[in-house]
């Protein structure tokens, strides 16, 4: 991110009432998971990020969202990034994967490169979350 960015938790904190968030291709990143745990809303329940760029601060990110479980993560992206890229997305895709409680909905993570293993977790993650909501329901009406 260039220093005439503004950092994206602080243009969240200003919109009070966000739901969703859309970040396509080239956006300002967060720059402190910390402050965006602070600033961001608590109206804010999805974050969509498609084709981002290589030097968007995925790290901050991940750490606000492993920090904000409650916010769904949609990641999608099938850029040719240089390895080692892709390698720390790989790192902090797995350490998202295994900080995640069951009682939130899992993120949502495809990127160009991804380990085979890190798919698997990731729908291992969406089936043990989707079982618990479809019980969760079930014991809804019993005493």
């Amino acid at each position: 991110m260039d220093d005439n960015c503004v950092p994206l938790e602080d243009i969240l904190e200003v919109v009070p009432n966000i739901k969703q968030l859309d970040i396509d291709t080239n956006a300002n990143s967060f720059v402190s998971h910390q402050n965006a745990v602070q600033k961001v809303p608590s109206s804010l329940k999805k974050i969509y990020l498609l084709h981002i760029e290589k030097d968007f601060n995925f790290e901050e990110c991940f750490k606000f969202i492993q920090n904000r479980q409650e916010i769904e993560l949609e990641f999608r992206c099938g850029r040719d990034w240089p390895n080692e890229v892709v390698k720390s997305v790989q790192q902090l895709t797995d350490t998202l994967i295994d900080a995640f409680l069951p009682q939130f909905k899992p993120p949502s993570i495809y990127f160009k490169g991804q380990s085979k293993k890190s798919r698997k977790n990731l729908r291992i993650l969406k089936y043990s979350y989707e079982k618990k909501e479809k019980n969760d329901k079930k014991n809804e009406g019993t005493f």
